[in-house]
């Protein structure tokens, strides 16, 4: 599971309309609303759609910016390590071949 703690700044005339939308969006929960700032936390099993959701939300009418200041990741599982998603596979450390001191850098 991943988490993350998000803040999204919006038109203080569209805090409610944008929070509303916020708290229908699956794995997303606002805990606070104030002066055109909401944080809010986002879960998903994937990074890969943990990143998805972060974008909508940018997409998302009064929204003037997104910033994941907090992630989290709980237990990752063999198939979100093994995905094609560039953010996955640098998770992925199993990837990483060590350096020969033996072999020339040209």
């Amino acid at each position: 599971m991943h988490i993350s703690g998000v803040l999204v700044h919006v038109l203080p005339s569209k805090i409610k309309a944008v929070s509303h939308r916020l708290n229908m969006m699956p794995g997303i929960e606002v805990h606070a609303a104030e002066d055109g700032k909401l944080v809010i936390t986002v879960e998903n099993e994937k990074l890969d759609s943990l990143a998805d959701q972060v974008n909508a939300i940018h997409q998302i009418k009064g929204v003037l910016s997104v910033a994941m200041v907090y992630h989290e990741s709980e237990e990752t599982s063999s198939s979100d390590i093994n995905s094609n998603s560039p953010q996955e596979n640098i998770l992925n450390l199993n990837n990483v071949k060590p350096h020969s001191s033996s072999q020339e850098i040209a």
